[in-house]
């Protein structure tokens, strides 16, 4: 969403991520990071609620999750009992922000620090 300005509209799953004119400063790049992987936790959630397992895909999240424009979730595991995913922004190639949930959740590295967190934990590069 651009600040002071209205929402933008939800991204296709299928449409292009190009990058924009403007550099994203890297704090705000990890804050949207942050926030898309808190969304797709909620969305998660959702579906394990409905179905009683979590999503093994992005596709399969159907309506509850698009992440922002910038940013690409991919889910690297959804199971019975756990999921995890790793976010990436388009302009910062090589750092990611990721999320594991459950006992069977693989836990997922960051791209460039290779840190791992707690189940529910979102962790980040250079944070």
């Amino acid at each position: 969403m651009a600040e002071g300005g209205p929402p933008a509209p939800p991204r296709s799953p299928s449409e292009p991520i190009t990058p924009g004119a403007a550099t994203v400063p890297y704090a705000r790049a990890v804050q949207l990071m942050r926030t898309d992987l808190a969304s797709y936790m909620s969305a998660q959630a959702s579906f394990r609620a409905d179905s009683g397992t979590y999503a093994s895909s992005g596709t399969r999240l159907g309506q509850r999750f698009y992440p922002t424009r910038e940013v690409a979730v991919l889910v690297v595991v959804g199971n019975r009992t756990g999921h995890s995913a790793q976010a990436t922004h388009v302009q910062h190639p090589g750092h990611s922000c990721t999320l594991a949930v459950g006992e069977g959740a693989l836990s997922v590295a960051t791209l460039k620090q290779r840190r791992t967190g707690a189940s529910g934990e979102i962790v980040c590069d250079d944070e």
